[in-house]
């Protein structure tokens, strides 16, 4: 009987990975990497989209108080010049506005509705500063509420009267934002 001598190559221990298992192992590293990027994307565009849609509520918010306020401290004027107009598109009347050194000072807003290809952005100009109050998905138009001729009602116009309008509302498709309360206070 024959004995089987040990070959050289079955006795030698095998020290480091075969080109087959270096490059699986670099595959699946990269479709962790690219798994990894794919949710850090996914959560920056969620992120942005966040801060986004915050901005655009406290704009609104925030345009809502500052119409508000405006309104609730518009000054009643004999001035044919000066009274409160208002039109479909534009609100043009002397109330006090914050400055930014923190008191108020007497001013005359213009508010004006412009289309866009979006909708419609409600601005408002004092001076050479205009800033956007609200956007509106849809075209957008003021409406005044007053007493005429003994009866309240809605109108899409206030011409030069003395008199202030009781509320002004936007009116937007179905949204419909009212503000009343004009008259300093």
């Amino acid at each position: 009987m024959h004995r089987r001598r040990p070959t050289v190559s079955s006795s030698r221990v095998r020290v480091g990975f075969t080109v087959v298992e270096l490059t699986a192992a670099l595959a699946l590293i990269g479709l962790i990497f690219a798994g990894i990027w794919a949710l850090l994307e996914q959560v920056t565009d969620g992120r942005d989209r966040i801060t986004q849609e915050a901005g655009d509520a406290d704009r609104t918010g925030n345009g809502e108080r500052l119409l508000t306020a405006m309104f609730a401290n518009a000054e009643v004027i004999t001035d044919s010049v000066n009274r409160f107009v208002g039109a479909e598109d534009r609100a043009t009347f002397n109330t006090w506005c914050v400055v930014p050194q923190g008191w108020l000072e007497k001013c005359r807003v213009l508010l004006q509705v412009s289309d866009r290809l979006s909708g419609s952005d409600v601005s408002w100009v004092v001076g050479r500063d205009t800033r956007l109050l609200r956007h509106f998905a849809a075209p957008a138009e003021f409406r005044y509420y007053g007493m005429i001729g003994g009866q309240a009602q809605w109108l899409n116009q206030w011409g030069r009267s003395i008199a202030l309008p009781s509320a002004i509302a936007l009116v937007s498709g179905g949204d419909t934002t009212v503000i009343s309360g004009l008259g300093h206070q």
